[in-house]
């Protein structure tokens, strides 16, 4: 991960990332910073955190490896912090300024740290030392966003198998679960289960009526209770059985000594990564849009609902070949405060005077008069393989 940080991601953002201090800016002020990195504890160097300082003034910002003490509780404080997209939200948090690394390696980093309601205390360390904690916790900890949204995504809509038509073989060393293994695990499990449930029937029998001697139910009672039993003794020798063989199985092997039958190949790894690129972009995109309309006082759920539905929207597309104009008339919404937010969202989206692709034409939105509830009609469907 360093090294592709190094040679790949680092050059790209230092040319593309915007507003970034200019020469006399950093000179002037030592702990400014160009931008800040944040990524997980796969990331965590003091050396790597000092080179990428020491060359380019750019901040990292990770959690912190092998925390060996807690902080005392009196040095938290419950404080208002915002997530990137403008949401609020309580967080109990301490700081501290400390150094990393040894010798010519340390660095000076400032330490935050979360605490739970558990007393669990979540250690962030990061080179951007002029930011107080409620600005880095939230964007630490945001980065979930991103995985949450890449794990949905994979179980719900297989993004990870939309543009993937062939399939490769798992290098020789690759270590999978053993089907053997597996097998055996599986009917432990079961029996587990059977064995709960019968012990469930079991205490149940004691409180039914034919459980007292005296009541005439009482004899068949007993040649219930004593099925259950054998049952119950049935199912403690299989599982016992199933418990000496997990032993002599290993859990794990190789991914060559699968059997031929119960082999399996994984899909193209470049496919993967642009499918997962797409959607980054997309996710970015859509984020990005919902922080816009949240000017309006939208929330986020209520801004990402409005998007979906702005998405599958129709619009009347007007050409103009000699303005160089695209001019696309999006139909009014179903409350007059939803057409006032897509009007803000559409007055950012012409700032950016974003050529139509495939055409030398500017999209020029022009969203539903936020007074009006009347329909346009004549619709055209907007291209949903479109970018805009």
């Amino acid at each position: 991960m360093l090294e592709a940080l190094r040679t790949d991601i680092i050059p790209r953002l230092l040319e593309d990332i915007p507003n970034q201090p200019s020469a006399e800016d950093l000179a002037s002020d030592p702990q400014l910073h160009r931008f800040i990195i944040v990524f997980d504890r796969e990331g965590y160097s003091p050396a790597f955190f000092k080179e990428l300082w020491d060359n380019h003034r750019i901040a990292c910002m990770t959690y912190r490896k092998n925390k060996t003490d807690d902080w005392p509780e009196a040095e938290f404080e419950q404080v208002e912090a915002r997530t990137p997209s403008g949401e609020p939200f309580n967080i109990n948090l301490a700081e501290r300024e400390t150094t990393m690394g040894t010798g010519e390696q340390s660095i000076a980093v400032k330490e935050v740290r979360k605490r739970t309601e558990t007393g669990k205390q979540t250690a962030i360390v990061t080179t951007a030392r002029t930011l107080d904690a409620r600005t880095l916790a939230p964007h630490m900890f945001a980065r979930w966003g991103q995985e949450n949204f890449f794990a949905y995504a994979m179980n719900h809509f297989a993004i990870d198998q939309l543009l993937a038509y062939g399939a490769e073989a798992f290098p020789d060393t690759e270590t999978v679960v053993n089907p053997a293994w597996r097998t055996l695990d599986r009917q432990r499990r079961q029996l587990q289960g059977k064995q709960t449930a019968t012990l469930v029937k079991l205490h149940k029998m004691d409180s039914e009526k034919g459980a007292d001697p005296k009541d005439k139910r009482h004899a068949k009672w007993q040649i219930k209770k004593a099925e259950h039993l054998e049952e119950l003794t049935d199912i403690d020798e299989q599982t016992e059985k199933i418990k000496e063989a997990i032993k002599e199985v290993k859990q794990h092997i190789p991914w060559n000594e699968l059997p031929i039958e119960q082999s399996f190949k994984q899909l193209p790894p470049a496919r993967r990564t642009l499918i997962n690129t797409i959607g980054m972009i997309c996710y970015r995109a859509e984020t990005a849009m919902a922080t816009l309309l949240m000017e309006t006082k939208a929330t986020l759920p209520q801004s990402r609902v409005l998007l979906q539905d702005l998405f599958n929207a129709t619009a009347d597309l007007k050409p103009d070949y000699q303005e160089k104009r695209l001019h696309i008339h999006l139909h009014t919404a179903t409350t007059v405060r939803r057409n006032e937010r897509i009007a803000h969202l559409l007055n950012h989206l012409n700032e950016t005077c974003t050529i139509y692709p495939g055409t030398d034409l500017q999209m020029v939105f022009h969203g539903p008069d936020p007074a009006s509830e009347k329909h346009i009609k004549g619709t055209v469907q907007f291209p949903a393989d479109q970018e805009f």
